[in-house]
């Protein structure tokens, strides 16, 4: 497939086939707290520090070109204040993108020769964070989260499977709005309900470059989401979820109409919902017993998303399912605190106070692709 001494075009993809890549890190971190004002006041920061070398081996030429060392430090800092009822909250973070092989491998090689779109792909993505909220806890079984965030992108890359597009900078942000009730917090004969609704506002903009002034891809405007469950004492459990997600572009040249080939053009808009029943219980022995039996796209909504890969084209994705989980679990090592968890396993808590916009945003992400 790669005979040495081949000759084949830089860049082009069976050339990029006949090299071999090697990626190796480093990487510490080091976080502290601050607790002030009779812990009401809780400061957090830390530092991350990651280093990254990638080394390439042509086999055609029989050549390596090692690439040198790039990283940084990662700062994070976040404040908390707040007492049972109510909290305030303040975040900032800075992160890398993963290192690409196709990055590395497609950027020329010979000294000279285009450096300055070498060193391009060599400068390490970053994005900036800052997130600030507000939560309210246990106020008559209300938890709600009102959030706002924006991320800054420095040296974006969006990679495909022939091509890269490096968008020098990029912003997005948005704002969000969680509510969820347990009525059983307030009345016990309703113990075991939960609803809940929520509503994302997503903007994006392409800062610099071709595309200056664009929509990022893959940014729906609104997202709209609800559901709603109940467990029973004996451990039946029942429950809905619902949710829209606006339409969204597929490309920062940001085409309406779609290419006859598919790949390119606006990802239409759609609402999933997923409804469920299970069951669970403890087993003699140390066993337990959970089977669910649900569909997944309840109203077999036709929707898609696009591949510019090389597969590139509209990929369906899935219309309504049935599906059934059946599981067991058992507890070979017995215990006083295995005891108290069998106790307290039919309605384990949950912490919502540590939940956050960012966790339901890849949450909602998990339902879309996977379901209940």
């Amino acid at each position: 497939m790669c005979p040495r001494g081949t000759v084949l075009p830089e860049g082009s993809p069976n050339a990029l086939r006949c090299f071999d890549g090697r990626i190796g890190g480093y990487s510490l971190y080091l976080e502290d707290k601050i607790y002030l004002l009779d812990t009401k006041l809780v400061l957090t920061a830390g530092v991350r520090l990651e280093l990254t070398k990638q080394s390439f081996y042509n086999v055609l030429e029989g050549l390596s070109y090692p690439r040198p060392l790039y990283g940084g430090p990662l700062p994070a800092a976040s404040l908390w204040y707040g007492g049972d009822h109510v909290g305030l909250y303040l975040g900032y973070g800075r992160s890398f993108g993963a290192p690409s092989y196709l990055s590395g491998a497609i950027q020329p090689i010979n000294p000279g020769e285009a450096m300055g779109r070498a060193l391009r792909f060599i400068k390490p993505e970053l994005a900036d964070t800052v997130e600030a909220g507000v939560k309210l806890m246990e106020l008559g079984g209300v938890y709600a989260t009102v959030d706002g965030w924006y991320r800054y992108f420095n040296n974006l890359r969006d990679e495909g499977e022939n091509a890269i597009d490096i968008i020098p900078a990029a912003h997005t942000y948005g704002a969000e709005v969680d509510l969820e009730w347990l009525p059983g917090e307030v009345w016990e004969k309703v113990d075991g309900l939960e609803l809940n609704v929520g509503y994302a506002y997503n903007g994006s903009r392409v800062l610099r470059d071709l595309y200056t002034g664009n929509r990022m891809p893959w940014y729906p405007a609104h997202e709209v989401w609800g559901s709603a469950s109940y467990e029973a004492p004996f451990g039946l459990r029942v429950g809905t979820k619902v949710e829209f997600v606006d339409k969204q572009y597929t490309d920062y040249a940001n085409w309406d109409a779609p290419r006859a080939t598919g790949e390119v053009g606006t990802m239409p808009a759609y609402t999933l919902m997923g409804a469920w029943l299970g069951y669970r219980a403890s087993l003699p022995a140390g066993w337990r017993l959970e089977a669910t039996v649900g569909v997944k796209n309840l109203l077999n909504e036709q929707w898609f998303t696009r591949s510019d890969d090389i597969n590139g084209g509209i990929l369906a994705m899935r219309p309504r399912t049935f599906y059934f989980n059946l599981g067991f679990a058992h507890e070979w090592i017995r215990g006083k605190a295995g005891e108290q968890a069998r106790a307290s396993w039919k309605r384990a808590p949950v912490n919502r106070r540590v939940w956050t916009a960012g966790v339901r945003r890849i949450e909602r992400w998990f339902w879309r692709t996977w379901g209940p």
